[in-house]
Order: structure tokens, then C-alpha cells, then sequence
């Protein structure tokens, strides 16, 4: 090997966090064993793969002779064994610390040795270009596959049984429930086409299906997300003309309109997701960090300053628009509770049962609209302000912690269902009739889901 790309290549393992040696031993022409040892490191977040030295082997091998030449050579070029996590000897492998001199091993000894501490693993082993594979082990692959399976068919069944029965029974259709419905439709697509991969990824914290799917992933997830914001706002909106203003509500809120919000709440979030993605608008300027931190195996997603502001917007708008839409419908449902309750007290003061319903009625707007801001936010708001913070600390945040904040935002979709369907009587007994078969008799239809207490 030349002495510049010797001296290049120590330069590189030294500057790496962390690399892995490969010891093979070979047999020249003249019967003469040689240790090879080949180098894995990373450089400029890129995995890489290169010989590193040849050196003749006594006749008979043993451990020791092996990592005195080993030893020998890192101390005459000052590198740092503490930072080598894996040591593989043709077929035998051991994961851990390399060894320093003092710690000679046979090799029959080396086979049975395993340091239980962190490994190098690589989600493509024969690729130079290969992103780092988290380490987790088999119990705990297990548990993260049970737990995000578990979200992915409550958030598939759930959503479905929505869809099913606002388009199902005709009680159900009203301007409010289609876009329940609508919003029911972009969950049940978030957990068909995006979570199951979304999870593969998150428990082998790589991504197997390349670039161009990657994209497309990232397009569709980001394109049902911010539409299911879209859709909570609308839906905010209709509370607000049906509780503050319910006289005007059918004026206000027609099947028409109802479809015209579907047809923005889906539109726009399409244009704006497909637009910036495809067209690259997010990454601009940030070329040389998106070449540094991309790796085969990886699927990533970064933001200029322009576009993290600008999606936060997007996001933070709506929210705060919500906010005050539900703090007014909360303090005019509270006024109505208490207003009734009074004209009821006079009128039946002797119907102790209905003096009680109605005593109820405030607790129940009151739990209700809180439910349903607060799992909003506590789902999004720490997602969009990692987002609109990050590009300002130089991409900081860990992949954990951001695989963690996304998977929180997905929960709400899973969340849906509950709050805006289940909460309610008539979706429950539609809920019943669907899962016992009833929904396929003649004329089922057309069956009453509202009782006359509600």
C-alpha cells in the first residue's frame, strides 16, 4: 500500500467514532502464513470498508502472536482501540472491545468469549455506503412489534368501523358525520399504507425498500397527516356553528359546504406535500448536510429554515384557530347548560330524573371538547416544534427521540376514532350491529341509533 493512502486510511479510522477489524490469515507461495486485516469505519457518516495491513505469521498461530502484530501496529500509528466494537477472525467473531496487548486470548478461548456491550451492525453489510443499524435485542424487537402492531389494527379496525357505519346507516348522514367520515378515511389510509412500514423501520431502525419508495412514503405520510389536521379544524368549525350558532347551523353547514371542505382539507395538504417533496423545495441549501447524513438504508427527511418555518405554520395555525373555536364553544355550551337547567327547574321541578340529566350536560361538553384538544395536542405540538426548532440546532434531536415524536403524532389518528365515534351512543349501537352481522339484513340500513334520551 502506498504511504499517502496509508496515511490517509489511518488518518480516516482514527477520526471515526467507532470501527470493526476483520483478521483473516492467508498462505503465499512459498507456504508462508500472513495476517490480513481489513478495517470497517465510518467517514463523513458513511460506511466504509478498506484493507488495512499484511503482516507474516509465525508457523504455528496462535491468539497471542495475532494481537501482538495487532497491538504492534495501532500503537505505531496512535490508534485507538477502545474505539473497535467488533473483532471477527475468519469465521470467529467476537462483539465488544478489542483487545490491548495485556489481554492475549487463544483463539480456542476467543470463540466462547462475547463482552456483552454495544456492536457495530450495518443495515446492508456489503455495501461501502451503508447506514449504522441500532442495536436491540430479540425480547425487545418483540415487545416494539407488539406495541406498535397493537396501534396499527386498533387505528386500522377503529377507523373502519367509522367508515363502515356513517356510510352505512342513513341516520348518520349529516354534514358533520361525512367529514367524521372523511377524517375516518385519511386515518384508516395512515394506518394501512404508512404505519406498517413506518414500524418495520422504527424496530430495525433501517429502511430495506430504497429510495424512490422512501419518497413516496415520506409524500403519503406527510400528505394524510397534515390533512387529518386539516379535517380536525373543519370539524371544529362545524361544533362551532352547531353549538354557538344553531339556529343558523343548517343555513351555515350544508352537505355542500361539508364537501367542500373535504374536497380543501384533502387538496391543499396534496399540493403542499407532493410539491415541496418532489420538487426538493425543503432540502434547498441544505445539499451538503442531506449528502453527509444520507446512507443506503436510510429514509430521510430535513427542512431549510424556510420550509421547517412554514410547515409550522401550517401546522400551528390550525391549532391555534382550534383553540379558540373550542374555548368559545365551551364557554357558550356551559352558558346553554345553565340556562336550560334553570327554565327545566321551573317548569318540571318534580322530575327529579331530568332535573339530573340535565345537571350532566356541562360536565359532558366540558370532558368531551377536553378530550379532544388535549389529546390533539399532546399527540402534535411536540412533533411540529421539535421540526421548527431542529434545523436551528443543526439537526440535534437523536433519531430515537424523533422516531418517538412522530410515532406520538400517529397515535391521534388511532385516537380518532374513539373520540369523535365512540364517545357516542348511536356509534356504539352502529358498532354493535356491524361486528354481530346485523348490518347485512334487509333494511338494517334504516334502523333508529338514536335513542330518545339523546
Amino acid at each position: 500500500m502506498a504511504d499517502d493512502i496509508k496515511s490517509k486510511l489511518i488518518e480516516r479510522v482514527k477520526m471515526s467514532s467507532c470501527f470493526s477489524l476483520q483478521l483473516d490469515e492467508s498462505v503465499d507461495a512459498f507456504d508462508l502464513a500472513n495476517l490480513l486485516v481489513y478495517v470497517r469505519y465510518e467517514f463523513e457518516s458513511m460506511s466504509h470498508k478498506d484493507f488495512l495491513f499484511c503482516k507474516p505469521l509465525p508457523t504455528e498461530t496462535t491468539g497471542e502472536p495475532i494481537f501482538q502484530l495487532l497491538d504492534e501496529f495501532n500503537e505505531e500509528n496512535g490508534i485507538n482501540l477502545k474505539n473497535c466494537k467488533k473483532l471477527k477472525i475468519g469465521f470467529i467473531e467476537t462483539r465488544g472491545f478489542c483487545f490491548h496487548q495485556p489481554h492475549f486470548v487463544n483463539l480456542s478461548i476467543m470463540n466462547s468469549t462475547v463482552l456483552e456491550i454495544d456492536t457495530i451492525e450495518y443495515c446492508f453489510e456489503e455495501m461501502n455506503k451503508s447506514c449504522i443499524k441500532g442495536h436491540r435485542t430479540v425480547g425487545m424487537k418483540v415487545a416494539m412489534y407488539f406495541v406498535f402492531g397493537l396501534t396499527v389494527l386498533i387505528t386500522i379496525g377503529g377507523n373502519l368501523i367509522v367508515i363502515i357505519s356513517i356510510s352505512h346507516f342513513k341516520q348518520l348522514h349529516s354534514p358533520n358525520n361525512f367529514l367524521v367520515l372523511s377524517l375516518a378515511t385519511i386515518d384508516f389510509l395512515l394506518g394501512l399504507i404508512v404505519l406498517p412500514f413506518s414500524m418495520v423501520r422504527m424496530v430495525e431502525t433501517c429502511w430495506y425498500l430504497g429510495s424512490f419508495f422512501c419518497r413516496l412514503h415520506t409524500s403519503i405520510d406527510m400528505l394524510l397527516s397534515t390533512a387529518s389536521i386539516f379535517h380536525l379544524c373543519f370539524i371544529a368549525i362545524d361544533q362551532y356553528y352547531a353549538v354557538c350558532e344553531p339556529l343558523h347551523y343548517t343555513n351555515k353547514i350544508s352537505i355542500r359546504v361539508s364537501c367542500v371542505f373535504i374536497i380543501i382539507g384533502w387538496i391543499l395538504p396534496a399540493l403542499y406535500t407532493f410539491g415541496i417533496i418532489y420538487t426538493k423545495s425543503n432540502d434547498q441549501g441544505l445539499e451538503d448536510v442531506v449528502a453527509i447524513l444520507s446512507c443506503e438504508g436510510g429514509c430521510l427527511l430535513v427542512f431549510n429554515k424556510l420550509w421547517a418555518l412554514l410547515d409550522s405554520v401550517i401546522f400551528f395555525a390550525p391549532c391555534f384557530a382550534m383553540i379558540g373555536i373550542y374555548v368559545h364553544i365551551f364557554r357558550v355550551a356551559r352558558n346553554q347548560a345553565r340556562m336550560i337547567q334553570i327554565m327545566e327547574n321551573r317548569i318540571f321541578s318534580v322530575d327529579d330524573s331530568k332535573k339530573k340529566t340535565q345537571q350532566n350536560r356541562e360536565h359532558k361538553a366540558a370532558k368531551t371538547l377536553g378530550i379532544v384538544m388535549g389529546v390533539f395536542l399532546v399527540c402534535w405540538v411536540p412533533y411540529f416544534t421539535d421540526t421548527m426548532i431542529d434545523v436551528y440546532l443543526n439537526f440535534a434531536t437523536p433519531v430515537v427521540i424523533f422516531d418517538i415524536l412522530i410515532w406520538l403524532g400517529y397515535f391521534n389518528s388511532t385516537c380518532n376514532p374513539i373520540i369523535y365515534a365512540f364517545f357516542y351512543p348511536w356509534f356504539q349501537k352502529a358498532f354493535k350491529i356491524i361486528i354481530t352481522g346485523n348490518v347485512f339484513h334487509f333494511g338494517s340500513s334504516s334502523i333508529n341509533l338514536f335513542s330518545d334520551k339523546y
